[in-house]
């Protein structure tokens, strides 16, 4: 994978695609997560190509190529039909935010307390769940402060949480 970071850098700093207007400082083309793959680019025609053929080269050199069946592209500040025509271009299925990612909800607008009800809906199944009818005063409490603080101890790790 430093190969095809290595591969990815050198082609925004070549030109073969531009960055993204807000991940240019600090200069950010892409996140790698385990076998995962995140690709920021301005999403123009020649930008989508160039990031086609660094996968084209990489596929080329390590024997690994892209999943298709699991790809997906998102666009933002484009009509209907030029996304369309781009996602016809890249061979990507189109997809749109909010979407989710290992569980958690991505969306490039600031996260709400509707983004954040499958959360809560998370917390209040497991607090109503049938056997804690059965825990003493003890175990409840137990119960209360792991599932409450866990969670939320992770959620505030990944997000800026509303009060």
């Amino acid at each position: 994978m430093e190969v095809l970071s290595r591969l990815l850098d050198k082609a925004e700093s070549d030109g073969s695609f531009r960055l993204h207007p807000l991940c240019s400082s600090p200069k950010l083309t892409h996140l790698l997560f385990a076998d995962d793959l995140l690709v920021f680019s301005d999403g123009s025609r020649a930008s989508t190509a160039g990031i086609k053929s660094v996968m084209n080269q990489f596929k080329d050199w390590s024997g690994l190529d892209t999943n298709e069946s699991k790809t997906e592209i998102f666009y933002g500040g484009y009509t209907n039909t030029q996304a369309s025509v781009l996602s016809d271009l890249s061979g990507f299925r189109r997809s749109e935010f909010p979407t989710r990612y290992l569980g958690l909800p991505l969306s490039p607008k600031r996260i709400s307390a509707a983004t954040l009800q499958p959360f809560v809906d998370r917390i209040t199944s497991k607090l109503h769940s049938w056997t804690v009818k059965f825990l003493s005063f003890a175990g409840k409490v137990t119960m209360i402060y792991s599932v409450i603080c866990n969670m939320v101890n992770f959620w505030s790790s990944i997000f800026v949480l509303p009060k």
